[in-house]
């Protein structure tokens, strides 16, 4: 199964518990389920629109529009629903070298990381082998490790 409910690495994955990766399978089916279900709906409205003889090129975009974020929020619903399931899921990290704050917001996070990643290392070939093995910061940053990890790599080729 194609895991797009929600932007995490294989690293990331790999890391979430049995019950996370439940949550994770669980929303992802949720969000299949509503895209089978937008393609449905549009096909049901497009076949009225021409049998009642009102199929034009502006009530079917507007028609496909509406639709479409109708669902669209609906599917933001359930990532961000996961995503909170995931960051709040308690996990013991002992001898992480930075302070985990999950009061922090997400940006304030990646810059807390990213700041001892700066320190501690100095070239950023470096920082990304050792933070793609930070169980700890894939977990506390969510979607924000992979940017930060992109972010390394591409600094990192600039750097060879």
């Amino acid at each position: 199964m194609k895991i797009d409910v929600i932007n995490y690495t294989e690293i990331q994955l790999a890391q979430l518990t049995e019950a996370q990766l439940l949550e994770v399978k669980s929303a992802q089916i949720k969000k299949n389920r509503l895209l089978r279900e937008l393609a449905e709906k549009l096909q049901q409205e497009k076949r009225r629109l021409i049998n009642n003889g009102m199929f034009s090129s502006y009530i079917w975009d507007w028609t496909k529009t509406y639709w479409t974020g109708v669902f669209e929020e609906e599917i933001g619903w359930v990532r961000d629903g996961l995503l909170f399931q995931l960051q709040y899921t308690p996990i013991d990290f002992t001898d992480v070298p930075y302070e985990l704050d999950f009061s922090l917001s997400l940006a304030d996070r990646r810059e807390v990381v990213e700041r001892y990643y700066m320190n501690a290392y100095s070239t950023y070939t470096e920082r990304v082998y050792e933070l793609r093995k930070d169980g700890a910061a894939a977990h506390y940053l969510c979607e924000g490790y992979k940017s930060l990890l992109d972010y390394f790599v591409e600094m990192a080729k600039k750097e060879a």
